[in-house]
């Protein structure tokens, strides 16, 4: 298992994956949240500029209105329609009045300068508490029923700054001239009073505020910026617009939102230009601040996910590899740490498992060799009793029959043959041994049966051939206890044996009574059984020890001869034998 490509490499996709939905989420958040302060900053501009210009028009109209008052006001029109002395006392009562009439005017707001003339067309004469702001000649030569900048004084640069003028009249304005007109009132503030206003509205706002009549002519605040204002007022030529308007421009890299509303009295505009990064400055600050926190959750998120990697992934891939090299047979594997963490815990089980299972294995190990050596000679031990008893009955059967000579010949093959079984130090011998001692029994067999007949068919090149002890004479004498025994027709054993391939052959095949099919078939069901058969208990010995000795690859197996009996073969692997030689070969040398 890759733990960096499995586990670490999740742990980062999460890890991305989480990161990727904050940015999201925050994105979708930040972009939602911009365009509603934009919308927000709109709507409070315009409501701000609403409210001034209101203001504005509310104290221009109270000038108006006073005209208005002024206009059909007793005194006024006595002033304008009767002639008197100028050092008339009636005369300086009227005067006087219409005066304090204009001054308490004058003085009711102290922030808004205003200033009012009356003149007398009939008399040619003006009532004025400021002679600087109206003079006999703006009476006569430059009318105007609508606000109008101009400098103070009917010339330029007369009186000093600018005002604004209106008249109202009891006749008709055409041009600049007045007709039919007894009365004529004039009303004036300075530029100044915009200015003011302009500049208490900016105190807590950056942006910038200008009056304008959208043609050649504007007011802006004290500290307004010179250069903003041109670029202001040319994004404003050439631009229809209505009573209010609102629209954005983008300059020297940053955006702009211009607000204009219309002036009823003044029939001018306030407009103000608000440079929208300062207005969402707040959200920038919040931000920065969002971004500096997630690079440093980023970076610990790095940090630590390094430290996972570095600290468990690290030491469990270790691990694995220990896991690994026991699972392919490596029991002598250690981890060599000098942590002192929990992982410092765990190797040290390791190792002690390591060094546990190797020598659990090997005893196991041993015990199944031992196991297998006791069974072996069990099984050789077993053959032992059953080849004595049959050779005993025979000699039993020799002296009944005052046969001496038989019985004393199978005496000698006896005490050779079981010189040759109590070797049981001795589990394997050549070919030719054993060989040797079959064709003594079938001696024995001869002398008690004389029609028996023997073929062997052996290459020398087998006979050096290392194979288990007794592993071919119970395949004979199976053949003749049970395959000739009754029969009356001469008897036949043949020996043969041979080679194909990697794998060597041993056959025994009788002419005798044979079996059934059924019989077969149960017969070599029993040989292959795993544990101690009913019948065909010696070939089933045989098979066990061909597959104790050589594996897989040996087998036993029965058939129908040709002559009408059964032929009995063992077969194993070659290469199997040849390295079990040298073994063999000592035992015999000291045998």
């Amino acid at each position: 298992m890759n733990f960096r490509g499995n586990l670490f490499r999740k742990l980062n996709l999460g890890l991305a994956v989480v990161f990727l939905i904050i940015m999201s989420v925050y994105g979708i958040a930040h972009q939602r949240t911009t365009t509603i302060l934009q919308d927000e900053i709109r709507r409070s501009s315009l409501q701000k500029l609403m409210l001034l210009t209101g203001e504005l028009d509310n104290k221009v109209q109270q000038m108006t209105d006073f005209q208005l008052i002024l206009l059909t006001d007793s005194s006024v029109k006595q002033f304008a329609s009767v002639y008197m002395d100028p050092i008339d006392y009636d005369r300086i009562e009227n005067r006087s009045a219409i005066l304090d009439k204009m001054a308490y005017k004058e003085n009711t707001f102290a922030q808004w300068k205003s200033s009012y003339g009356v003149y007398s067309v009939l008399n040619q004469e003006m009532i004025a508490l400021d002679s600087r702001v109206f003079q006999k000649n703006l009476f006569t030569d430059r009318l105007s029923a609508k606000w109008e900048l101009m400098p103070s004084g009917l010339k330029e640069g007369k009186g000093g700054g600018r005002s604004f003028y209106r008249y109202a009249l009891d006749g008709i304005i055409r041009g600049d001239k007045s007709h039919h007109a007894t009365t004529i009132v004039g009303a004036s503030f300075p530029e100044t009073n915009i200015r003011e206003t302009l500049d208490r509205a900016t105190e807590a706002d950056r942006g910038t505020m200008i009056l304008y009549d959208m043609k050649d002519q504007y007011i802006g605040a004290s500290g307004a910026n010179p250069s903003m204002t041109d670029l202001m007022i040319g994004q404003l030529k050439n631009r229809n617009v209505g009573n209010s308007f609102q629209f954005t421009f983008k300059a020297k890299d940053q955006n702009y939102l211009v607000t204009g509303v219309k002036s009823n009295s003044l029939e001018w505009y306030m407009i103000d230009c608000t440079l929208l990064s300062d207005a969402m400055k707040p959200l920038s600050v919040v931000n920065r601040f969002f971004y500096a926190v997630f690079a440093v959750l980023f970076i610990l998120s790095i940090v630590m996910s390094y430290m996972l990697y570095r600290q468990v992934l690290s030491p469990m891939k270790r691990l694995m590899r220990g896991l690994k090299g026991i699972q392919s047979g490596n029991y002598s594997i250690q981890i060599k740490t000098d942590r002192k963490d929990e992982f410092n815990f765990v190797f040290g089980r390791f190792n002690e498992m390591s060094k546990q299972m190797k020598t659990l294995i090997e005893n196991i190990l041993m015990e199944q060799l031992r196991a297998k050596d006791a069974y072996l000679k069990q099984l050789q031990a077993q053959i032992n009793p059953h080849f004595l008893y049959n050779s005993l009955g025979f000699i039993i059967n020799m002296i009944e029959m005052k046969q001496d000579k038989a019985a004393v010949t199978m005496a000698h093959n006896l005490s050779d043959y079981y010189r040759y079984m109590t070797r049981i130090d001795i589990s394997e011998v050549q070919l030719k041994h054993e060989l040797a001692v079959v064709g003594s029994y079938l001696d024995i067999q001869r002398m008690r049966n004389p029609r028996l007949r023997v073929e062997t068919d052996i290459p020398e090149s087998l006979e050096s051939l290392i194979v288990p002890r007794l592993i071919l004479q119970p395949l004979v004498e199976n053949a003749i206890v049970h395959g000739l025994s009754g029969t009356i027709r001469p008897a036949l054993i043949a020996i043969r044996g041979g080679r194909q391939g990697d794998y060597i052959w041993l056959e025994v095949e009788d002419n005798g009574k044979g079996m059934t099919g059924k019989e077969l078939t149960e017969l070599q069901q029993a040989v292959l059984a795993p544990e101690n058969p009913p019948v065909g208990y010696g070939l089933w010995n045989v098979r066990q020890r061909l597959l104790h000795r050589y594996a897989e690859g040996a087998d036993l197996t029965i058939n129908h001869a040709g002559g009408g009996g059964l032929v009995v073969r063992i077969t194993w692997c070659g290469q199997a034998a040849e390295r079990s030689e040298p073994e063999a070969g000592k035992g015999e040398e000291e045998e």
